[in-house]
């Protein structure tokens, strides 16, 4: 049978309007941000020379929804965003990962990818993606990498399970390999020399980290503020 020819594609990456600070009038999709300066997606914040003292910044990602792809559940991958983000399309919320404000809780390791209602898209017009984001100061900052697209929400969804089995597979074989390590150094540890506890220690808080980071915890519910500042 012949396969079936993939639905089009609205590509997001490139320059995007872009300002730091945090000001919730910045969801309404009528807004001129036509003098806002642009930045580069993906990518870092402070590599392209933007400061955002208060550790928030807001991208304006406008978009047509193309006559192919009319009438269809679309869906959005804004790819990996440095810490926590908030997600609107035409001034409704539509998503968002981590949590946001002084007891932030942040995740690198998820893929950002939200549904686009129907009942929001505008099919006749200019749409605006307003994307809330407040960085944690010894994390990355912003869209930081992927492939920013919008697409068919299946399409799109499937796409992302299949990176994101491939990713669970890397982790859970280093997982297993620091973990391996680890115990095997602890038998070492009879032998009670020095530079045995030293990289003991070592490898147990390079194993805490890698545990405390991963995506799986923050989908289990179970980082929490109190947690994640435990593990930093």
């Amino acid at each position: 049978a012949a396969r079936a020819e993939a639905s089009p594609i609205i590509e997001l990456a490139g320059e995007h309007a872009f300002h730091a600070g945090d000001d919730m009038a910045w969801i309404d999709p009528e807004l001129d941000d036509s003098r806002w300066p642009r930045i580069r997606v993906p990518g870092d914040w402070s590599s392209q020379g933007f400061s955002t003292p208060s550790g928030y910044g807001w991208y304006r990602i406008h978009f047509r929804v193309p006559p192919e792809l009319r009438g269809r559940l679309l869906a959005v991958n804004l790819g990996f965003i440095g810490s926590a983000d908030e997600v609107f399309l035409n001034g409704q919320r539509i998503g968002g990962t981590g949590v946001l404000g002084e007891m932030i809780v942040w995740t690198m390791g998820i893929e950002r990818v939200y549904d686009l209602p129907e009942s929001h898209v505008r099919v006749n017009g200019d749409n605006v993606l307003a994307v809330r984001v407040q960085h944690e100061s010894l994390d990355v900052q912003g869209i930081v990498r992927g492939s920013p697209r919008i697409g068919v929400a299946q399409e799109i969804r499937d796409e992302h399970s299949h990176r994101g089995f491939r990713r669970q597979l890397l982790e859970s074989l280093i997982l297993g390999l620091l973990l391996f390590t680890w115990f095997f150094l602890t038998v070492l540890l009879r032998g009670g020399r020095p530079e045995t506890w030293y990289l003991w220690g070592f490898l147990l808080c390079v194993l805490t980290y890698f545990v405390g980071e991963l995506p799986v915890l923050y989908q289990l519910g179970w980082k929490t503020p109190v947690f994640q500042r435990a593990i930093w």
